[in-house]
């Protein structure tokens, strides 16, 4: 069930009538969302062919096509907008921010940009989620002219394919930057098309990216964020816990099990490098665990062998990592991962700062650097908690026992615990929006920074616009948890730049 808005109009009128016409448990998580869309109505710029935003609000910030920062990835949340309120009209932002990203394409290929996050990958997904969202065909021809704008840049070698950024020295391997996000879109075009050239190449992605993995105990590995490295990287941005979603995107299409046999060598990888410890205070022990059987907690590094920095959030942290331990416990019924997953969100819930409203997490445990993104800030825990609460067993039979599935979109408070964290999370946003005018919400991107981070250039005072760190992400994680109250299944769990 879909809240439909029966109004006409402006946007900024659709979002004020919508918002009065939400009922329910949602109800503020989906004004908020369109308070986030009023705001971006305010910035948006348009173009020769379509529209863009700024970044932030910086004076003299630039405009782009990504996903992280630009037309892509708010044109994300103006599609998610329209799937959760049935209103044209964000459907037509969303058309309008894929007629710029376009047109910048094949006005210069974006620059040499071929990435998930910022490039040619990235909007090829874009486009993809419009196709799967209208049947249009434009939207899988524009996909298709990514794809071939890819395998024509493509460096090719005795291994497989990659790619490289002009000018650019490091050479990156997997999900935001590397060869790992191109196979991803690759392998995704090649089942919308049929058209075996992109499954090629993503395939030979996957067979460059095969050098980059280094061996780590119980069998498992991790790889490498750039081919220079000589630690593995266990983030989901750049490292083990997003290749493992690459490789099973790669092993359904082909039904190749050397695939699947890597990306549970990758989960058992991260269960290897986990840092276990005990809660308050207490000693861990590998064969008898915490004392008085107090249930362990887990982190993880940024990196193998840990520097005891220990992130939280998605992109780079303990959050995205679990995702990769439920799916392999689903694949396998081996309770390790199980076990290896919840004591991570143990862990989790003991980092959780409490706040006068909700709860707040920090970009890196301990640091003091405090964001709200979708990806980097504390958005990024509540949407981890969404998917917890659908990927741990316990949990999905906890929601499913709370109504019968037919009363599912009149379902009151639901009692999992983790769409609680959820909850508490989106109540803190909610206390920290800045409203620049009335029927509008922002959020400033670096609410707080570490006392060592005297540099105003690496963590400035703005407010972005984008699904990475801005407004646009922040609305998907609003638009989303809407959905979860009112007991709205999600039409896929598989990863993409609309389910991080």
């Amino acid at each position: 069930m879909r809240i439909v808005s029966f109004v006409t109009g402006s946007l900024l009128i659709a979002s004020a009538a919508l918002a009065q016409q939400a009922e329910g448990p949602g109800a503020p998580y989906l004004a908020t969302a369109l308070e986030a869309s009023a705001y971006l109505s305010s910035v948006e710029l348009p173009q020769a062919t379509g529209i863009a935003w700024p970044a932030s609000d910086a004076p003299g910030t630039y405009v782009s096509t990504g996903v992280d920062s630009g037309a892509a990835g708010i044109g994300l949340f103006y599609l998610r907008l329209y799937q959760v309120t049935g209103d044209s009209a964000y459907l037509d932002k969303a058309r309008q921010a894929a007629d710029y990203v376009d047109s910048q394409y094949r006005a210069n290929g974006n620059y040499g940009d071929y990435d998930w996050f910022s490039g040619v990958a990235g909007g090829g997904e874009f486009f993809l989620a419009l196709y799967s969202e209208t049947g249009d065909s434009t939207f899988l021809d524009r996909a298709s002219f990514a794809g071939d704008w890819l395998v024509s840049n493509a460096i090719a070698d005795a291994s497989g394919y990659h790619w490289e950024f002009p000018g650019v020295t490091n050479v990156y391997t997997s999900l935001a930057h590397g060869a790992g996000g191109v196979a991803l879109f690759l392998a995704r075009l090649y089942q919308e098309t049929g058209n075996t050239k992109y499954l090629q190449y993503a395939e030979g992605a996957i067979g460059w990216l095969r050098q980059f993995t280094v061996p780590l105990g119980n069998s498992g590995i991790g790889w490498k964020r750039l081919t220079t490295d000589t630690v593995t990287y266990n983030g989901w941005c750049g490292g083990s816990a997003g290749v493992y979603f690459i490789l099973k995107k790669l092993w359904q299409v082909t039904g190749n099990a050397d695939y699947l046999n890597l990306m549970l060598a990758t989960a058992r990888g991260l269960v290897a490098v986990a840092d276990w410890s005990c809660p308050r205070g207490g000693v861990y022990s590998a064969s008898t665990g915490c004392p008085g059987g107090a249930l362990p907690l887990a982190a993880w590094g940024y990196s193998t062998p840990s520097y005891g920095d220990y992130p939280e959030i998605v992109c780079h942290g303990v959050a995205s990592m679990l995702f990769a331990l439920f799916d392999a416990y689903q694949r396998t019924g081996d309770v390790t991962f199980l076990e290896a997953a919840r004591a991570g969100i143990r862990w989790l819930e003991a980092a959780a700062e409490v706040q006068p409203q909700g709860l707040r997490w920090e970009h890196i445990y301990g640091t003091g650097l405090l964001e709200s993104g979708l990806l980097t800030g504390t958005a990024s825990i509540g949407h981890a908690f969404l998917r917890f609460a659908r990927l741990d067993p316990a949990e999905r039979q906890a929601l499913s026992a709370a109504a019968p599935a037919s009363e599912a979109p009149l379902r009151p408070q639901l009692s999992s615990r983790y769409l609680q964290e959820a909850e508490a999370a989106a109540q803190y946003l909610l206390g920290l929006a800045d409203h620049p005018q009335s029927g509008q919400s922002r959020w400033i991107t670096y609410v707080d920074k570490p006392a060592w981070a005297a540099d105003p250039v690496s963590f400035p005072v703005e407010y972005d616009t984008g699904w990475y760190t801005g407004a646009a992400g922040i609305g998907i994680f609003f638009l989303d948890l809407h959905d979860a109250v009112c007991g709205i299944e999600p039409d896929s769990d598989e990863l993409s730049p609309l389910n991080p």
